[in-house]
């Protein structure tokens, strides 16, 4: 009804009903003043908020109180929402950051910053967060000040608040405070409001900090330009790439990785020939590789590297870029690597080897399975045919399962010791393919290799389970009979358990 006369008989119901009445006579009370404020009477309905926002309601009401205030406004409204920051109920507390928040008013902001030094710091604390998400730099120059506090959590709280608010002119700033800072969570702090600050400009302005820092804060500096994204630093990325200081030109390789493109391709491939520490050598290999799989067309991803390798004479260098063609992987770098693996050199045959037997995909496999039938070296041997059944595992459309049983064949057929036939047979598991099935069940009368030939049996017959089970069926059956681990039976009678449903549910009337 809302009106004096109505207020009247609620402002009685509140002071003499009982707990039932009273509440809802205060709910109505509440809804009075949102009324009038709705009228534009903000005055009169204050007066309400005021009295409803005392100790003595209960959290409920005191928030809806604290919420009308602060979305009236009038004096004394910026005291009462700090109070209640301070609220020993969460919900009043949760009301009053919102509204820190969201208040309007001209000098608002202000007005909540000038009380900053006369609060605990607890209270700081909490109001410097308030602040922070309120979003309004003019909260700025009182937050900074308290940067200099002596409490090290209101200093954390500005520091992180300075990332929010703060822009291009924060920068020296907060390079600064991480710099003297007192305390790892400080420094990360500062550091982590440097990542924060928005802006056009705000990367421009830690590339400058970062050239004129000393090389520990240098590196921190190039790691937030990473954290940034800030492809515009990449110019001066390149340049830290050849800082003496090790740290830095890790750091620097690592953001180049991910911010540097096809155009910048070339200068890392120069930073890598030119390269002297060849400890350093793995870090730009692996930003040289990172930003050549960005190259849209593939068949130019390795024509950069390419072009050195042919100019190169001396071997550190060589080897370093065949193991970046290696991390390339595509027609072209393979092509290089196995005319590598066949030089007379050692060292570039051996790096070539290791690069075919990393290979990211399974172009490689043949490769690495002549090398395996054919090469004297015990060690590339290995590494020939770990490559090649790890590379058995990956999916592939462009290598009929025909192709890739032949192979397994051929690779069994010369392998010479227990661990090579375990490896070939571990490959073979990922074979989906009757005909490899028929391969595996010799295998399972020798005792040294019973138990790798039972998994791939069953991982062969769990992959054909669907298209070919009745030969899964007749395997699982077979291996049962004389099968003892315990956890190889379980997993056969689950692959005809799975047989059984998929017949029965074929077999099901629509």
């Amino acid at each position: 009804i809302g009106g004096s006369d109505a207020m009247e008989i609620l402002i009685r119901a509140r002071a003499e009903g009982d707990s039932d009445l009273r509440f809802a006579a205060t709910d109505a009370y509440i809804r009075c003043a949102e009324n009038l404020v709705a009228e534009g009477k903000t005055k009169q309905a204050s007066v309400i908020y005021k009295e409803l926002a005392g100790k003595d309601e209960p959290a409920i009401i005191r928030s809806a109180a604290i919420k009308g205030l602060a979305d009236t406004g009038g004096q004394g409204v910026v005291t009462i929402v700090i109070a209640a920051l301070q609220d020993q109920a969460r919900m009043v507390r949760s009301t009053a950051r919102g509204c820190v928040r969201t208040m309007q008013g001209e000098g608002v902001t202000e007005l909540l910053a000038s009380e900053l030094p006369k609060k605990s710091p607890d209270e700081q604390v909490l109001l410097i967060g308030a602040l922070a998400d309120r979003g309004d730099p003019a909260a700025l120059p009182a937050i900074t000040e308290l940067s200099k506090s002596e409490n090290s959590e209101v200093r954390k709280a500005a520091l992180h608040a300075v990332g929010k608010l703060g822009d291009a002119s924060s920068v020296g700033f907060l390079v600064y405070a991480a710099a003297g800072a007192s305390s790892s969570e400080e420094r990360g702090a500062a550091m982590n409001s440097l990542t924060l600050l928005s802006g056009n400009v705000v990367d421009d302005a830690i590339v400058k900090a970062m050239q004129s820092s000393q090389d520990s804060m240098r590196s921190e500096l190039v790691q937030v330009l990473y954290d940034r994204n800030a492809a515009g630093a990449v110019p001066a990325l390149l340049a830290e790439a050849e800082n003496p200081d090790s740290k830095v030109r890790r750091a620097a390789f690592k953001a180049l990785s991910r911010l540097a493109g096809e155009k910048d391709l070339p200068s890392l491939v120069k930073l890598l020939v030119q390269m002297q520490d060849d400890g350093g050598r793995k870090d730009v290999e692996r930003a040289a590789v990172a930003v050549s799989r960005k190259i849209s067309d593939e068949q130019r991803r390795a024509n950069a590297v390419l072009a050195a390798l042919r100019a190169e004479e001396r071997m550190s260098v060589k080897c370093s870029l065949l193991r970046v063609l290696g991390g390339i992987a595509n027609r072209k770098a393979l092509e290089t690597v196995v005319i590598a693996s066949k030089e007379k050199e050692p060292a570039v045959r051996d790096v070539a080897v290791r690069a075919l037997a990393k290979w990211p995909n399974t172009a490689a496999a043949e490769v690495l399975l002549d090398i395996y039938l054919q090469t004297e070296n015990p060690t590339h041997r290995l590494l020939a045919l770990r490559g090649f059944v790890r590379l058995l595992a990956l999916p592939t459309q462009d290598c009929p399962v025909q192709k890739t049983r032949e192979m397994c064949r051929r690779a069994m057929s010369h392998a010479e010791s227990t661990a090579e036939k375990k490896l070939v047979l571990s490959g073979l598991a990922n074979v989906g393919d009757a005909e490899a099935l028929i391969m595996v069940e010799p295998f399972l009368q020798i005792e040294e290799i019973r138990a790798e030939a039972a998994i791939a049996a069953i991982k062969i017959a769990g992959a054909i389970a669907q298209t070919n089970p009745g030969k899964a069926q007749i395997a699982m059956n077979k291996l049962l009979a004389g099968l003892q681990d315990e956890n190889l039976h379980r997993q056969a009678e689950e692959v005809l358990r799975q047989i059984q449903e998929s017949e029965a549910n074929v077999q099901k009337p629509e």
